[in-house]
C-alpha cells in the first residue's frame, strides 16, 4: 500500500480526498497518511472533495490520478471503471463505524424490526458483498 501510494505521487498529478476537517474520509485518509509519514507529501498534489462521492467521481472521469475513498465506494464505482488500488490498513486510522440506536419515545415495532434484521446473517452478507466490514 506504502509503495502504491509513492508511485503515484511520484507522477505529480493530481489526488482527491475528502476535506480532513469536515469530511469523515478525509479524516482518516490524514490520520492514515499521517501515520506513513507521507501527509505533507500528498497536501501538495491534493484536491478535497466535499464528500466521498464527489472524489470518487473525480476518479472515474480521469480529473485526478487517484482518490482516497471508502472501499465500499469503490465497488460501487468499478461499473464507471474505477478500480481498486490498494487499501489502508484499519489499524493506522481511528475505527469507522456506523452505529444505530433507538430515539427515546414511543415504542417503534418498524424501528425494532429493522435493527433486528440488520444483526441478521442476511444483512451481514449484504454488507460484506458492498465492502463493509462488520463490527463486534
Amino acid at each position: 500500500m506504502h509503495e502504491a501510494i509513492v508511485a503515484a505521487l511520484q507522477t505529480g498529478e493530481k489526488i482527491a480526498l475528502g476535506m480532513p476537517d469536515s469530511v469523515p474520509a478525509g479524516s482518516y485518509t490524514r490520520q492514515s497518511l499521517q501515520a506513513l509519514g507521507l501527509w505533507d507529501a500528498v497536501m501538495r498534489q491534493a484536491v478535497y472533495a466535499e464528500n466521498v462521492t464527489v472524489a470518487l467521481n473525480w476518479v472515474a472521469r480521469c480529473d485526478v490520478a487517484f482518490g482516497f475513498v471508502y472501499e465500499s465506494d469503490v465497488l460501487a464505482g468499478q461499473k464507471m471503471g474505477v478500480r481498486h488500488v490498494s487499501g489502508i490498513p484499519g489499524e493506522l486510522h481511528q475505527p469507522i463505524i456506523y452505529p444505530m440506536a433507538y430515539i427515546n419515545g414511543p415504542r417503534n415495532e418498524d424501528a425494532r424490526r429493522l435493527g433486528a434484521f440488520l444483526k441478521s446473517a442476511q444483512a451481514s452478507e449484504i454488507f460484506l458483498s458492498h465492502g463493509f466490514a462488520l463490527a463486534n
